[in-house]
């Protein structure tokens, strides 16, 4: 029935909360599959505020508040006061109080309202028993057995190391190309990736190994070798060539330095060798290094945290090592918010980053700035007056000093340990990120 109104002075049986407290034995009302059932539950103890204790017509108790015009079938949390609720006295009488709020008696019971009718003599025996009967600890409830991990077949690419490649840059002589190499499933644009860019190098040794998404049994590979350009500098190159013949050049504005395409049949049978490039250059023989293999993996552990995801995959590849790994993030670039660290750069023993990119630094770590290799001693607190174009800066503190002189827009990355190259049967290699602690990367065998 709805919740009565607030009560007339002569129509309504007021029991109205003095000093003294009023006892009466109650019993709890909650709602199952059967309907509403009937409970004995602990005596009620209330005391002196602005709550009153109502009763309607057919004898339901309710609860209104003077102050407010409140009124609520729940025993108000600071009227309170109930006993039995402590587990370790449910079996026999007591009269020492244990106090808790409704809430925490709703989760004890399981119900979902409690709310006072009246109880005769010998309730408090009734009480017991069916309390007892309600009330299971949960160590009672059967553990829940994860289903084992799946384990799928995908292709795992390493593209080792290439020779003998063009330099591609503006003035040949004063620095060489900047090769990268990427990886594509023929017809599948969005199956792809690529390595990092090695600097001023013709015989690049990239050592990255990637899963290739969306690979299917009849795919072919594309592997193609490019120079990364700022856009001003292919311009000039553009210009340069055009005189020698068409160059070609991107929209992204890097420089193709040769290709190859490996045909299915090639990477069913999994590879380890070298080809030779195509597209290299006039009188140029480049090659190509790559590693091709069917391997298993575990997607079912993608985004499980470190800890579960080692123990769920020991459940089913007992036979192996897994070891764990930290994603690397994307390169930072030093910063300054003041005139003289723009001017004269960092020396010493720290340096400026934006704090996004601060992140992931712990004491301890190292950090790869420019050339030089440093230890990390601790990320400075920000500082809302300390910000370039829009983004905090914050100093990363160094344990080692600065050798020379740190500039803006250096680049820097944390120094990360990476897997032994070449593959082994045995290991399964699981990347995880260093702030979430969740598995980041598909893991599998290699």
């Amino acid at each position: 029935e709805g919740m009565p109104k607030a009560p007339g002075s002569a129509q309504s049986r007021v029991a109205h909360m003095a000093s003294a407290q009023i006892r009466t034995r109650t019993s709890v009302l909650f709602g199952g599959a059967g309907g509403v059932v009937a409970q004995a539950a602990p005596a009620i103890g209330i005391h002196a505020n602005d709550w009153t204790r109502q009763q309607t017509d057919t004898g339901k108790i309710y609860f209104f508040n003077k102050s407010t015009g409140a009124s609520q079938w729940h025993i108000p949390n600071d009227v309170y006061k109930s006993r039995f609720f402590n587990p370790d006295k449910i079996l026999a009488y007591t009269k020492k109080d244990e106090t808790v709020p409704p809430s925490v008696a709703h989760a004890m019971l399981g119900v979902d309202c409690m709310m006072e009718v009246a109880k005769g003599p010998g309730a408090a025996g009734l009480m017991v028993t069916k309390f007892h009967h309600l009330y299971k600890p949960a160590a009672e409830a059967p553990p829940v057995e994860l289903p084992p991990l799946e384990e799928t077949r995908v292709l795992r690419v390493t593209v080792v190391q290439a020779r003998g490649l063009r330099d591609a840059d503006f003035m040949p002589g004063s620095d060489k190309s900047d090769p990268y190499c990427k990886c594509e499933i023929m017809g599948k644009p969005e199956a792809t990736f690529r390595t990092p860019v090695i600097r001023d190098c013709l015989d690049p040794v990239w050592n990255h190994t990637e899963l290739v998404p969306g690979y299917e049994e009849g795919d072919a590979l594309l592997f193609s070798v490019y120079d990364e350009d700022d856009v001003s500098q292919n311009r000039n190159a553009s210009s340069s060539y055009m005189n020698d013949g068409p160059s070609q050049m991107f929209l992204d504005g890097d420089e193709q330095l040769g290709r190859l395409m490996i045909s299915d049949d090639e990477v069913i049978r999994e590879s380890h060798a070298e080809y030779q490039l195509e597209d290299a250059g006039k009188g140029i023989e480049a090659f190509l290094e790559v590693e091709l293999r069917v391997v298993s993996a575990f997607p079912g552990a993608m985004g499980m945290s470190t800890s579960d995801a080692l123990l769920e995959i020991k459940r089913v590849r007992k036979d192996c090592d897994i070891v764990a790994y930290e994603v690397p993030h994307e390169p930072g670039e030093v910063v300054s918010f003041d005139p003289l660290h723009m001017k004269q750069g960092y020396t010493g023993s720290f340096f400026g980053v934006f704090e996004e990119q601060a992140v992931a630094l712990t004491p301890g770590c190292s950090v790869t700035v420019g050339n030089q290799t440093l230890v990390v001693d601790h990320v400075g607190e920000s500082d809302p007056k300390h910000q370039v174009r829009g983004s905090q800066v914050v100093y990363v503190h160094l344990s080692t000093p600065i050798k020379g002189v740190i500039r803006n827009k250096t680049k820097w990355t944390k120094a990360l340990k990476q897997p032994e190259p070449g593959f082994n049967e045995k290991r399964i290699i699981l990347w995880y990120d260093c702030i979430t602690h969740e598995v980041a990367r598909l893991p599998h065998i290699g």
